[in-house]
């Protein structure tokens, strides 16, 4: 069984793009701690509210992912958000106030996490398209490897277009769990090697039941075996731009691409040339 290392893990997001800082826990620690700060672009439409919402509120599902996050996995959220358009006192006449609200990060083939986002004091100006709202978060807990998970945070979100909605959330905050380990290794990529391939010069077709002709080859077919194994999820799939069986042309070089990602959204690449001359 591959042993996977403790470590303190650091998540740093711009647009969408997730950078990962790692420092040893000590050996005996039992808990992994993690800050993170998820960028989650969503979209919504308008939707009537669950039970237990008073008939002044208006509801906007809120639906984003899945965004990879290396060594923790691919991330999707899910939630309703809330608002109060007759707030009384606590906004002014035209303004809105976010409500309390459950919320679930859900993690590819590891778990999910359970969020309770408290209401907000700050009023959100619902006739502005861009809505700038912030609100506090707990996690309470969830299933799998986050089914003791803890934490606390802010999250933040941009409307930019509404309603229906369109925009982006900003979870930051801290996630502690006993459970929860790392992937950090990518997959091993074997097989591909430069290639050269010799073409015919010419080929015959049929021009009818008789009769044939030669006909200049100016494209090959080339076939080839690519494949990635990673430690822990074993076997995976092995994406290759062109893909083999695709036709080359004749007289040039040509750069294939691959990549393969695990299931902790880490991800290999690999590359080599195909070059077709005539025999």
């Amino acid at each position: 069984m591959r042993m996977k290392p403790r470590l303190y893990i650091g998540f740093a997001a711009t647009a969408g793009f997730f950078a990962l800082a790692l420092v040893p826990l000590a050996a005996a620690s039992r808990t992994e701690t993690a800050p993170f700060h998820l960028t989650i672009p969503w979209m919504g439409p308008d939707a009537s509210c669950p039970p237990g919402y008073s008939p002044t509120t208006e509801c906007h599902p809120r639906s984003g992912g899945p965004v990879a996050i290396p060594g923790f996995g691919f991330v999707t959220q899910s939630y309703v958000f809330a608002l109060e358009f007759e707030p009384g006192p606590s906004c002014p006449f035209g303004l809105l106030r976010p409500l309390s609200y459950p919320a679930r990060l859900t993690v590819q083939g590891r778990g999910e996490i359970y969020v309770a986002v408290s209401a907000s004091d700050v009023c959100a100006d619902g006739a502005v398209p861009l809505i700038h709202v912030a609100q506090t978060f707990t996690i309470t807990g969830g299933t799998g490897v986050f089914a003791s998970a803890s934490g606390t945070g802010v999250v933040s979100r941009t409307n930019v277009r509404c309603c229906p909605g369109s925009g982006t959330d900003n979870w930051n905050g801290t996630i502690t769990s006993p459970t929860l380990t790392l992937d950090l290794t990518p997959p091993t990529i074997t097989g591909p090697s430069d290639k050269v391939v010799r073409a015919p010069r010419y080929r015959l077709v049929h021009v009818s039941r008789r009769q044939t002709k030669r006909v200049r080859v100016t494209y090959v077919r080339v076939r080839y075996d690519v494949t990635a194994v990673d430690a822990v999820d074993g076997e995976g799939k092995v994406d290759c731009k062109p893909t083999s069986g695709s036709r080359f042309r004749v007289g040039r070089t040509t750069t294939v691409n691959c990549s393969a990602t695990d299931k902790s959204a880490n991800t290999a690449t690999a590359q080599f040339t195909v070059t077709v001359r005539r025999g």
